[in-house]
């Protein structure tokens, strides 16, 4: 399925799952220009506590795959959530769909 990205509107080939609703050139721009975890706020605590969440549950929450991990926030820190709210395994590109919701 074709579909315009959302920056430069040019058409791209959707992937099978993960679509950021960018071509993958502007895609790779903007995961470049990411903060790093420090400059989110997230430091040593976040750090230690996702290696752990990851080791206790390594495969994804929502589609089960095992490669390219991350730790997630249960409730959203953009809704005022904590280390304490939990952590959920999933893999970058269920997290990325499911962004602060």
């Amino acid at each position: 399925m074709r579909r315009v990205c959302g920056a430069c509107q040019a058409l791209y080939v959707r992937p099978p799952r993960g679509d950021t609703g960018h071509c993958p050139s502007c895609a790779a721009t903007r995961t470049a220009n990411m903060p790093t975890t420090t400059q989110r706020g997230l430091g040593s605590k976040w750090k230690r506590a996702a290696r752990e969440q990851i080791k206790r549950q390594p495969w994804c929450s929502r589609c089960g795959t095992t490669s390219d991990l991350t730790a997630d926030h249960i409730v959203p820190r953009a809704r005022g959530g904590t280390l304490a709210d939990g952590l959920d395994t999933l893999c970058r590109p269920c997290n990325a769909a499911k962004g602060a919701r």
